[in-house]
């Protein structure tokens, strides 16, 4: 009884851990996207985000999947291509 307990602490600490990390990630993103020079309607091209993000060791896929979270909870706006802040 007692490992079963211990092992769901164990599980809960490790996802909590992975949220945080993925959170850390998201924000990572959300910066370097903000340190890019918009074009004059305000977009910012996918591409040189995922050149940018690459410094800062994210893969594309990362970019890619990071780029949808951040949409989803309203940080920023996905167009054909471009992002908007």
């Amino acid at each position: 009884m007692q490992f079963e307990s211990l092992f769901d602490i164990q599980k809960n600490m490790a996802s909590r851990l992975s949220r945080e990390v993925e959170l850390d990630r998201a924000i990572e993103l959300m910066s370097i996207i903000q340190s890019l020079v918009p074009d004059k309607s305000g977009k910012i091209a996918i591409d040189s985000i995922i050149l940018e993000a690459s410094y800062s060791n994210f893969s594309e896929n990362e970019v890619l999947n990071f780029l949808d979270i951040l949409k989803r909870n309203g940080s920023i706006k996905l167009l054909e291509g471009f992002v908007k802040i």
